[in-house]
């Protein structure tokens, strides 16, 4: 057996032990032959290298990347294969310790084996990259905003048939990447939008919120990625840099031809009703309302998703850090609301709890949305009223 880097794989190497992605789910099977999907799905994830048994089959295609669209897009013999490698990471169920629980995911829902989530996974991610290289141009200076154009973008990841909460539920099968800012911003933009129509505003006041949402974060592009990705503490002088992305971004745009909303929302989106925000600690009163709006999506968002320095919380700690401090620092019309969406769309999801029991989200406590009804077998339990058990994951 030896160690070979992902970058120097050949189709038909054996493997010799089991590769998991970072959240460790199996992706490739001890002694399986390496195909060109699996390389792509092992560049995806960025995992370096493979424990392989030596074999002497040869390598004869041509594996490439495609500089027009990402460093990160596979090219097999001149043919863009990104589609087909991305089809190919569906998961089954599983624990979270990464094992398939077909037995005990028998009768849950699997939004995740639908052809829908599918086709809807190669177009969020693709879209993603290509965000990434639009908001890179658009830094250096090389191509115009066309708000029209990142609006359909977004727009596409709606489908027809789907309602704002179908979205969510969506969403909240993407947690796998650890893309800080483009996936981030994306998933943003696209709560913006569900919020947005929650709150019955018009067409055009959404578009405005789901833009907005989309480039908030833009002034990171400005900040060291050594910074934003950092494993350890953060100085004060590195907590300064890091948190100037928002007047960054905003000193960049706010000659560009775009609505003054969104050039307010990069500026305000770490703003805080109680003060405690940045980069001005404005408070309620003086926070526009698509501010407070991204600032709530974009702290959920940010804590339920991957990052290179942490792993994902679980959702339902979140909304139970929302219920316990949110009603200080974000404003109670929009808090209540989106809390009460986010929690639904965990509806007839598998949980596990603290205790290792497994059981499904059958009914959300609008009194204490972070302790929902869960089904147990032919129990059910109302965390609500055992303290001492909640919810430590999703399934």
């Amino acid at each position: 057996m030896k160690q070979v880097k992902t970058s120097e794989l050949k189709e038909g190497l054996l493997v010799a032990v089991d590769v998991y992605t970072p959240l460790k789910q199996l992706i490739i099977k001890a002694g399986t032959k390496i195909t060109a999907l699996d390389i792509a799905h092992l560049e995806f994830y960025k995992i370096p290298s493979v424990t392989i048994v030596e074999d002497n089959e040869k390598w004869e295609d041509d594996w490439r990347i495609d500089p027009t669209i990402s460093t990160t897009i596979p090219v097999k013999n001149g043919r863009k294969i990104f589609s087909e490698a991305i089809l190919s990471m569906v998961n089954k169920p599983h624990d979270i310790n990464g094992e398939v629980t077909s037995e005990i995911m028998k009768s849950a829902p699997s939004t995740v084996n639908t052809r829908a989530f599918q086709e809807y996974q190669v177009n969020y991610i693709l879209n993603s990259e290509i965000n990434k290289v639009k908001f890179n141009k658009i830094i250096r200076e090389e191509e115009e905003i066309n708000a029209e154009e990142y609006l359909d973008q977004i727009k596409a990841l709606v489908p027809d048939d789907s309602t704002p909460l179908g979205v969510l539920d969506m969403l909240n099968h993407m947690r796998n990447s650890d893309d800080a800012t483009f996936i981030h911003s994306q998933n943003v933009a696209l709560m913006c939008n569900s919020m947005g129509n929650w709150l019955k505003m018009s067409q055009e006041d959404i578009n405005v919120l789901t833009l907005a949402g989309l480039f908030h974060d833009i002034g990171k592009l400005f900040v060291p990625e050594t910074l934003l990705n950092k494993t350890g503490k953060l100085t004060d002088k590195e907590l300064e840099v890091c948190r100037g992305h928002a007047v960054f971004g905003y000193n960049f745009m706010k000659d560009k031809d775009i609505d003054p909303r969104i050039k307010k929302v990069i500026l305000n989106h770490h703003e805080r009703c109680d003060g405690s925000g940045y980069p001005n600690k404005l408070t309620g009163k003086d926070i526009d309302e698509f501010s407070k709006i991204v600032a709530m999506v974009d702290v959920y968002d940010a804590m339920t998703s991957q990052r290179k320095y942490r792993n994902p919380k679980c959702p339902f700690e979140v909304l139970e850090d929302f219920e316990k401090d949110g009603i200080k620092k974000f404003d109670p019309k929009y808090l209540f609301l989106f809390l009460e969406k986010i929690s639904g769309s965990f509806v007839n999801r598998w949980v596990i709890l603290n205790n290792g029991q497994r059981g499904s989200i059958i009914m959300i406590n609008k009194n204490a949305i972070s302790r929902p009804v869960v089904k147990i077998d032919d129990t059910f339990l109302d965390l609500s009223t055992t303290p001492s058990l909640k919810i430590s994951g999703v399934l």
